[in-house]
């Protein structure tokens, strides 16, 4: 993979953060013959190169072309008829990651097609579009992170759709709502609804619990009880993304070192590895000796396992390897995240534990993250630094957005203070 020449990457100094740009070519696409050139964007030269490296890789697996053969006979006829076919054309010319688009490709699929989608291209009036983004603020009432993708979701595709002139106007420009408005309001309603904080989180009992019903679990006469509370563990030692954590193969461990490096995740329609969420996300992490104990008897039975259904001079690649389709030759190697949250669902409703049903295994990361920053002798401004770069964030300014509520005592001066707190603690320099 070439490096990309950093004079070649355009910097952007706009009024709230600095851009990198770059105008990526891949070579002759396959169905049109002509460049097949993407311009990607990002918020660093080592974003930009990653960024390039996963469209890269997708052009060559896809056949020497950024296009599906579907999309490209809808270029060619220019056919753009309904809001559907503008939606497929807006989700092909997202200039992000290919693992990304998923995450835009399922809010589509749920909150923008089955409102607009039949709708000719010429039909939609702007009281319809006003009683869908109405709709869809009382159907999102207590998801408001939810609601604000896809308000800018509809808000992206209507700018999108003006520009290119396959739509008459931009409608999204004379709907009625104001973002900050909303989610404050919407922030309030949740409040009413619920005293805690917004994570979940286990405590102390509650982990205990956790640890002996999974133990007791993995003793079931299958390969796969083993495996779920291996990965549970996992969680609630690391603190990985539970993508991540599915995506750890063997070499990425290091029993020596008691380790595990994070390079990788499935994305979110689980059908693929692709790059972490952000270039900090690639990290390795130190274990704890009584897992990695464990992890290593999980190794060694997995491959004698592994050895009856498979041939014996092959090892498996992934710590979750799914045996089910290995032997049926079908469907991915991994475990997907859906088949680790049907178990612990069934799990928690047996022994009365907590099911939080928005993040049910996520939450395991929030349970990892607090635990580490309630039990650190460190300071304010250190432990949330370590624990940053623990969990993979893009800043520390996400962690403490994110935590600061489990201190009350700082966050008076963190809210007055927080942005000139923050440049320094930021540009601080480590010497060691």
């Amino acid at each position: 993979m070439k490096k990309l020449p950093l004079s070649k990457i355009k910097k952007r100094i706009g009024k709230k953060k600095v851009s990198y740009h770059y105008n990526a070519s891949f070579g002759v696409c396959s169905l049109t013959g002509e460049r097949s050139k993407k311009n990607l964007t990002a918020d660093s030269p080592k974003e930009i190169q990653s960024l390039y490296e996963e469209w890269y890789l997708f052009y060559h697996t896809n056949g020497k072309t950024l296009l599906n053969r579907d999309e490209f006979n809808l270029l060619k006829s220019n056919e753009i008829q309904t809001f559907d076919d503008l939606i497929s054309l807006w989700l092909e010319n997202l200039n992000i990651k290919p693992a990304t688009v998923n995450g835009y490709r399922s809010r589509a699929r749920r909150h923008i097609s089955p409102y607009i989608g039949k709708y000719k291209i010429n039909k939609l009036e702007l009281n319809d579009l006003q009683r869908v983004v109405d709709k869809i603020t009382k159907e999102l009432a207590l998801k408001c992170d939810i609601w604000e993708r896809v308000i800018y979701d509809y808000a992206n595709l209507f700018k999108f759709g003006a520009k290119r002139k396959l739509i008459p106007d931009n409608l999204m420009l004379k709907v009625d709502y104001d973002i900050k408005k909303t989610k404050k309001y919407l922030d309030s309603l949740k409040l009413e609804t619920d005293d805690d904080e917004t994570i979940k989180v286990y405590d102390e009992g509650q982990l205990k619990k956790i640890f002996m019903t999974v133990d007791d679990y993995s003793k079931n006469n299958s390969y796969q009880a083993p495996c779920f509370t291996i990965y549970i563990k996992m969680l609630i030692y690391s603190g990985f993304r539970p993508s991540e954590a599915l995506a750890v193969t063997w070499d990425d461990v290091n029993f020596k070192q008691n380790t595990i490096r994070i390079n990788k995740t499935v994305t979110d329609d689980d059908k693929s590895i692709g790059s972490p969420k952000n270039p900090s996300s690639k990290r390795t992490v130190r274990m704890s000796v009584s897992f990695m104990k464990e992890l290593l008897k999980f190794k060694h039975n997995q491959q004698l396992f592994y050895w009856q259904v498979t041939e014996k001079n092959t090892k498996p690649e992934y710590v979750f390897t799914n045996m089910k389709t290995i032997v049926q030759q079908k469907g991915k190697e991994w475990y997907t995240a859906k088949n680790f949250r049907n178990i612990w669902k069934g799990i928690c409703k047996r022994h009365d534990i907590p099911y939080f049903a928005g993040s049910p295994l996520h939450c395991f990361r929030h349970t990892h993250a607090t635990t580490q920053l309630l039990n650190s002798k460190h300071s304010f401004e250190v432990k949330f630094k370590i624990v940053s770069k623990r969990l993979g964030h893009s800043s520390v300014h996400e962690t403490i957005k994110t935590y600061h509520h489990l201190f009350p005592e700082q966050k008076s001066s963190f809210d007055e203070d927080f942005d000139l707190y923050m440049d320094e603690l930021i540009s601080v320099k480590s010497t060691g």
